[in-house]
């Protein structure tokens, strides 16, 4: 979290009255959140999480599929928590890193509606779990309407002479 807030997020400023505000560009509990789900679910034996993160979102992705007849809607409801790590799940409870059981995506998605901002989309893909966080205030900030195509051909934009 505090790579993330010092080298990558954007704090916006702004004042209520005299006193100056910089909150983190995404809901920084949410943030948090969404991390500890993909270590706390990853598949034990594997690859690394990974995450990277673009102008316009961050992507995060764990290894290891969702419990036997979980779907990501099934995630946005109440649902059973089935730790994929149960011991560092017990280390982040006892730690004080998780409040309940079971209630993570409904923070996740409370805390980003309460901010105005675009909720993150969980898919199931490449064997694990990917979270897709988007960067809103970035975009407003550089002034553009749509995200930034990276996937554009060298050739593409060439206009033909004669």
């Amino acid at each position: 979290m505090q790579v993330l807030s010092s080298k990558c997020l954007i704090r916006p400023i702004h004042y209520e009255g005299l006193q100056r505000k910089e909150p983190l560009e995404i809901p920084e509990d949410a943030l948090r959140e969404i991390i500890f789900n993909s270590i706390v679910h990853k598949l034990q034996f594997g690859t690394w999480n990974q995450m990277s993160i673009y102008d316009d979102h961050i992507r995060l992705w764990n290894e290891g599929v969702l419990p036997e007849d979980y779907t990501v809607e099934t995630l946005m409801s109440k649902h059973t928590s089935k730790p994929r790590n149960p011991k560092m799940a017990q280390v982040f409870y006892r730690a004080g890193f998780i409040e309940a059981w079971g209630r993570g995506y409904e923070k996740i998605m409370k805390a980003f509606d309460k901010a105005n901002l675009k909720r993150p989309e969980f898919t199931v893909e490449q064997g694990g779990v990917t979270g897709v966080i988007y960067r809103e205030i970035v975009m407003s900030v550089r002034g553009d309407k749509q995200p930034i195509q990276t996937d554009i051909k060298p050739h593409q934009n060439r206009t033909k002479t004669d």
